[in-house]
Order: structure tokens, then C-alpha cells, then sequence
């Protein structure tokens, strides 16, 4: 099942107060939850990431879960940087969980 994320709100959402996301928080998240993932990697990633996500998506917008780390490995082969796709959707899938389960937005 494809899960639609929705930045559109940045208000009470459900119930949950949004807030913003402190990107250290996220960073030790992703690799204590995740094996053999390189510092190199993780900035690789985790900038892409960031890209899309301001660029992109802006700050508003709706979005499926899994077309983020589609963007970013294309984004990332483009310029020639070969990271797994199963690496890459298993650093973004932590990063997005990490933001669903604190409800908060990046900014």
C-alpha cells in the first residue's frame, strides 16, 4: 500500500502538533536503525533529500511515500553517484517515519 503524505498542513493535523524537525534527531535515528549506512552515504542522501524536499515539494504539497526515494536515486545517478536503491529507500523510508511519528515538517 502507497501512503500520501500531505506537507499541505502545517496546523494542528489529527490531532498532532506540528513542529519542526531537528535534522541531528533524524540523523541518529536513521543509523541506529540501519546497518553498514557510511557518513559519505548518509550526506549523500540526507542532501538529495533535503533538495527535493524544499525545492520540490516545497512547503506545501502532497506527495506518495515511496516517489521520494524514486527522485532521489534518480537525482543521485544523474550525477554519477551509485548508491543501492534499496539503501536509498531504506535511509528516505526512515527519514519520512521519523517525521510521521514526531509530527513535524522540515524546514
Amino acid at each position: 500500500m502507497t501512503k500520501l503524505i500531505d506537507i499541505h498542513t502545517q496546523g494542528k493535523t489529527k490531532g498532532i502538533e506540528r513542529k519542526p524537525i531537528n535534522p541531528e534527531l533524524v540523523k541518529k535515528y536513521v543509523f541506529a536503525n540501519s546497518e553498514n549506512l557510511s557518513e559519505i552515504q548518509w550526506n549523500l542522501i540526507e542532501s538529495e533529500f533535503s533538495d527535493i524536499w524544499n525545492n520540490k515539494l516545497g512547503r506545501g504539497g502532497y506527495f506518495y511515500w515511496d516517489e521520494i526515494t524514486t527522485w532521489i536515486f534518480e537525482s543521485l545517478r544523474q550525477k554519477k553517484i551509485l548508491i543501492e536503491f534499496e539503501r536509498v529507500d531504506k535511509v528516505v523510508n526512515l527519514i519520512l517515519e521519523y517525521i510521521d511519528e514526531n509530527g513535524g515538517f522540515l524546514e
